[in-house]
């Protein structure tokens, strides 16, 4: 329920870039007063810019309703 959103990197090379241009909705967001979340959520990210052939990894930032981001 304290879930602003979400971020996406992408990392490679040591080097972390975000790939979303604003901050992905969150409970926080989505819910309206009475709305009951479900535990389990699950989302999907397509990487569409990268090309195949280099292992990479992929980080998800969630910022909570207080501004605090944990990795």
């Amino acid at each position: 329920m304290n879930n602003l959103g979400f971020n996406i990197y992408r990392e490679r090379n040591g080097r972390r870039t975000k790939l979303n241009f604003s901050l992905l909705a969150g409970s926080a967001l989505i819910g309206g007063a009475n709305t009951v979340f479900a535990a389990g959520n699950s989302h999907t990210w397509i990487d569409e810019t990268e090309e195949g052939g280099t292992e990479l990894s992929y980080w998800v930032e969630e910022v909570d309703l207080n501004g605090r981001r944990t990795w």
